[in-house]
């Protein structure tokens, strides 16, 4: 049994020889484009990162010691132009991180032309907008979709962490509004009810 350690950098697994990153990328990507219109054929399929990056690297042959994140990240950008410059649905939106969330570059990516995301005021809900999208990749490839043509889903561990981070707001705004001092009458100095009359003194 060989205890050589893995080779660095980006390398056919077969024999350890390197391969330009660049080259990689090309190779992953196709094959990843494929993995994602697969994925899109199972009404509410996903796929996370960490998925996405074994698939493609035992597929190719080709391995890498880059991070995952940093390797899919590269992958996801070059899926997203080609989606776009074939009039395909945002396949990348079914690629997800181990969190739940395509995150914020998401937003960032390009759509093909007629898929336009929405002019939101202050930020823009990037999760609400991928589920959207996921929604347009099953009615384009799932084989299995509903008659109702299907609803766009947020992630639950999402929708969980949500309302959670939502719930310790309110409590932060309560304790806040608890601790302003409250207004009081100017002439007997008790304090005023919320109607702002002082009613001993009216």
């Amino acid at each position: 049994m060989s205890t050589s350690p893995a080779p660095r950098g980006t390398y056919r697994a077969e024999d350890g020889t390197p391969v330009e990153f660049a080259d990689a990328l090309k190779v992953w990507t196709r094959i990843a484009y494929e993995r994602l219109q697969q994925v899109a054929t199972h009404y509410n399929g996903l796929i996370t990162y960490k998925e996405l990056a074994q698939h493609v690297q035992r597929e190719s042959g080709i391995h890498t010691s880059s991070m995952p994140a940093n390797m899919v990240g590269k992958i996801l950008e070059l899926c997203a132009v080609q989606a776009a410059t074939a009039g395909d649905p945002p396949l990348t939106s079914l690629c997800l991180k181990t969190d739940g969330t395509v995150g914020t570059a998401y937003w960032r990516t390009p759509i093909a032309e007629g898929l336009t995301m929405p002019e939101l005021v202050g930020e823009p809900d990037v999760e609400a907008d991928a589920a959207e999208h996921r929604l347009m990749c099953y009615r384009a490839y799932a084989t299995d979709l509903p008659e109702s043509g299907g609803v766009a889903r947020i992630p639950e561990q999402v929708i969980v962490r949500r309302e959670r981070a939502d719930r310790a707001a309110e409590r932060t705004r309560a304790a806040k509004r608890e601790d302003e001092p409250q207004p009081v009458c100017p002439s007997c100095f008790t304090q005023l009810p919320a109607s702002g009359v002082c009613w001993q003194c009216d």
